[in-house]
């Protein structure tokens, strides 16, 4: 990401400013699960009988390149899920007898957020991303699943608040830890690209400071935005005057 260290400051500061009041581990406050092998399963729900497509690693739309290009976003995360790469292969339901069907509660919702571990780690907050006139959304293999428990749904909690915290755990603590193994695999001379980076029991105990008041929690989103919004401004207004100095040393 552009910028990175910029970001992860203004990251830092933001997540001082509201002290969580209890910390969780994220097994406490999420249901962790590895995605579903496509191969093993048709693509229909057992109960609902419900057709569904499954993410794979093309229809994860990194949009890191519109950070890049500091245009303003919604939140941090905007990485989507790719309906068009998805449909690519969205041929006609055929029922195979040796293959299971998927579980109802395998099909995502909006408080769902993956993280792809093909590879580097990626975040998707799900809430983004589903279409209600499309097939249903299955996770395959290639990403764990992150759903809030029943209790934390049961509270109210903001979702996108807790999706940002996410994506703040994905920057700063487990893209590190993703680089000190990538550089291990890279001694033994395999390309990162081939393995999962990430398992599940990886997440698990990772522990996270939040705040149970729901006003705050939303009151913290909001101010994240205000300010990530005037940073990507600041940088869009500094990328111009580079570009004008640079035009200078051409002329």
């Amino acid at each position: 990401m552009k910028n990175n260290s910029m970001l992860l400051l203004l990251l830092n500061n933001l997540f001082e400013m509201p002290k969580g009041d209890q910390s969780y581990r994220l097994r406490d406050l999420f249901e962790i699960n590895i995605g579903l092998i496509e191969d093993k399963f048709n693509k229909m729900t057992i109960e609902s009988k419900e057709e569904v497509m499954f993410i794979n690693l093309k229809a994860a739309e990194d949009d890191n390149r519109q950070i890049s290009k500091l245009t303003l976003i919604e939140y941090h995360t905007t990485n989507l899920i790719d309906y068009i790469e998805l449909e690519k292969k969205n041929l006609p339901i055929k029922i195979d007898s040796s293959k299971l069907g998927v579980p109802d509660d395998r099909v995502l919702t909006s408080s769902d957020y993956l993280i792809s571990i093909r590879g580097r780690p990626k975040g998707f907050s799900v809430s983004k991303s589903l279409d209600p006139n499309k097939r249903k959304l299955v996770a395959s293999h290639h990403f764990i699943q992150i759903r809030p428990m029943a209790w934390t749904r049961n509270m109210n909690m903001f979702v996108p608040y807790l999706h940002l915290l996410l994506d703040i755990i994905l920057e700063v603590e487990v893209f590190q830890k993703f680089k000190d193994k990538k550089e291990e695999e890279e001694i033994k001379g395999k390309k990162y690209s081939v393995f999962n980076s990430f398992k599940v029991n990886d997440f698990r105990e990772i522990k996270i400071n939040i705040t149970n008041d729901v006003k705050l929690q939303q009151e913290t989103f909001d101010n994240f935005i205000f300010q990530y919004n005037k940073f990507l401004n600041a940088n869009l207004e500094f990328e111009k005057i580079k570009e004008s100095l640079y035009k200078n040393f051409q002329n």
